[in-house]
């Protein structure tokens, strides 16, 4: 098996890719049998958009006004749980 060097998501060789892939799968895996939903629908949308790592760096630092604002078509569950603002009855708009 070919080493994987150390680097960041933007790395762009393919055993860097397969291997930051695989583990999102596991970390999605592990945040689902935990019961954090908020972190398991980020994980889900950032792994459909072409800019998900950024997606997630974001959603993890906790700029969710910027995330609403790039990513107006992320679902709201993103964002409950995870940002104190956003409740299950009313998702607040930028």
């Amino acid at each position: 098996m070919t080493e994987v060097h150390t680097c960041s998501y933007s790395c762009q060789r393919i055993e860097c890719i397969r291997a930051q892939r695989d583990e999102l799968v596991a970390r999605l895996e592990a945040l689902a049998a935990a019961q954090h939903p908020a972190a398991v629908a980020a994980i889900q949308f950032a792994l459909t958009d072409p800019e998900g790592m950024t997606f997630l760096r974001l959603w993890n630092e906790g700029e969710f006004d910027t995330l609403r604002r790039e990513w107006p078509d992320a679902p709201s569950e993103v964002y409950v749980g995870a940002d104190p603002l956003a409740t299950k009855h009313q998702e607040p708009k930028p």
